[in-house]
């Protein structure tokens, strides 16, 4: 007999002595057997958006089963299970706090489907996808440079940090433009407010240069923005020149000498 083909048999049962005979209907019932292990359809991986609310379904395991008639029950285990909630009747995995990319990006555990005698397991890796939440900083700088000479700006003058992960410079924006001298991108006066590519930037088309013959402590500035290419810092930043008098670094390197 095979359960899951058919559950029972009916027939007439005759008994005859040769002239007379007596019939009876008979029914015979198949009992069940737990012979197949339960089979889990579902993927190995999963995704979660950083800061999804905790009701989120992160992962969905389905399970089959040969066996007919079988409830099948879900459950976890493995590295990150305790992190996790699992609907044990419909195999929604939810997450107990929401994700924070910056502090884990991904979560490993098995998911179990048992029919209460037999199980099956699977590892499952659900990603946490980043998201842009914090706005990047920089810091104030000063620069100091000889007098009539351009200065080429790089990525280094612009200091850049950020609490997302994986973020880095991608522009810098103008919020006030020098005060003295030509800040200039690829040979043309900056003006207030114009973004300018960290690309740029590290091609070497950002300069300043003094106006001819000054010099001085605290000569020039400009402030700016950072971006990661979505936020912009929420302060403005200052790089301060200072312009060095030729005649002094002539002067200090000029040795005197007496002779009788």
């Amino acid at each position: 007999a095979n359960y899951e083909a058919k559950n029972k048999y009916s027939f007439n049962v005759i008994a005859s002595d040769g002239i007379l005979s007596d019939s009876k209907a008979v029914t015979v019932n198949v009992t069940n057997v737990n012979e197949f292990n339960p089979t889990l359809t579902s993927l190995s991986t999963g995704t979660v958006t950083e800061n999804a609310i905790t009701s989120t379904v992160i992962y969905k395991a389905i399970a089959t089963d040969a066996d007919a008639n079988t409830t099948l029950a879900y459950s976890l285990s493995g590295t990150d299970a305790s992190l996790l909630n699992i609907d044990t009747l419909t195999g929604n995995v939810t997450l107990k706090s929401s994700a924070n990319y910056e502090a884990k990006n991904k979560y490993s555990f098995n998911v179990i489907a048992s029919d209460g005698t037999l199980t099956a397991t699977k590892a499952v890796v659900v990603n946490v996808t980043n998201v842009n939440k914090f706005n990047p900083t920089s810091i104030n700088k000063t620069i100091t440079i000889n007098e009539d000479i351009a200065k080429v700006l790089t990525l280094s003058d612009f200091a850049f940090s950020d609490a997302d992960a994986n973020s880095s410079l991608s522009k810098v924006r103008i919020t006030q433009v020098e005060t003295k001298g030509s800040l200039k991108l690829n040979g043309v006066d900056v003006i207030l407010n114009q973004e300018i590519l960290a690309t740029d930037i590290k091609a070497n088309k950002l300069t300043f240069t003094p106006i001819s013959n000054e010099f001085g402590t605290s000569y020039s500035n400009f402030k700016f923005q950072v971006s990661d290419g979505t936020l912009y810092s929420t302060s403005s930043y200052t790089t301060t020149f200072n312009v060095t008098n030729i005649a002094d670094i002539v002067n200090s390197a000029v040795t005197y000498t007496l002779q009788s």
